[in-house]
């Protein structure tokens, strides 16, 4: 392992039950990478980040953090995350939730109200939604305030698990412009099945099916250079099964 990696996971299996969720994966992840993690619904995309979070324990296999295990108390205060609506207290508005974490992860260097008030002005585009309860937001509205939490420690390891679900065009072209700037020096995980927004974002690609890595390596190569889009890239790699038409006569 050099001094550039983050993440490093050695033979990292979950089983659930009968069904096995993620299958002795090795990965290292380094610093400066904008990781997108793509694939099938059930790939064990969501399964991965809740292990490399420390929300979800493998059932076998290592996970070290810069060399240790853990995640310790000080990789957690350096991490910023968002992987579900799940996590958002609905009785608070959106300005009470990032003083919330304001507190719990700065240790006394906090953030002015104002500097929080232009983190949610500048990805709800000005309006003013701050004195809202989170549990009266629009799916896409939860979407832009739980990223707007994963940021508010300047995280130098950002994990966004589906980011992009339920933004509009407009949310979800700011979003991109701002994780093109903010993965310089910094560390990004981004899963998401909207593959064009994956190929703008990020510069490393992993590719899960049935809880196994089919591909991680950089975008360029991927892509053969930028020759074929992401998505056609991706269709050959997994190939998509015939489907049987006749089934579904009865609907046309």
């Amino acid at each position: 392992m050099n001094g550039n990696t983050i993440i490093q996971a050695t033979a990292l299996t979950r089983s659930y039950e009968r069904k096995v969720a993620l299958d002795k994966i090795d990965l290292n992840i380094t610093k400066g990478d904008c990781v997108g993690i793509v694939g099938r619904n059930g790939a064990g995309k969501t399964t991965l980040l809740k292990i490399i979070l420390g929300l979800l324990q493998q059932t076998e296999g290592t996970m070290l953090y810069e060399g240790r295990p853990g995640p310790d108390t000080d990789f957690k205060k350096r991490t910023g995350f968002y992987i579900g609506r799940e996590y958002l207290p609905e009785e608070l508005t959106g300005l009470q939730y990032l003083q919330f974490l304001n507190h719990l992860y700065n240790n006394g260097k906090l953030r002015a109200e104002a500097e929080l008030l232009g983190l949610i002005g500048y990805f709800f585009e000005g309006t003013d939604s701050s004195g809202k309860a989170i549990g009266a937001y629009s799916f896409g509205m939860m979407q832009k305030i739980g990223v707007c939490g994963a940021l508010v420690n300047q995280p130098e390891f950002l994990v966004l698990d589906e980011p992009f679900s339920g933004l509009d065009a407009f949310g979800c072209q700011r979003l991109i412009g701002f994780l093109q700037q903010y993965r310089q020096g910094r560390t990004v995980l981004l899963s998401s099945h909207d593959l064009s927004f994956v190929e703008k974002s990020c510069n490393k690609l992993l590719v899960l099916e049935q809880g196994k890595i089919l591909y991680y390596n950089t975008m360029e190569d991927f892509t053969r250079n930028g020759r074929h889009s992401l998505e056609e890239s991706l269709f050959s790699l997994l190939r998509p099964q015939e489907t049987d038409g006749e089934k579904i006569n009865w609907l046309i």
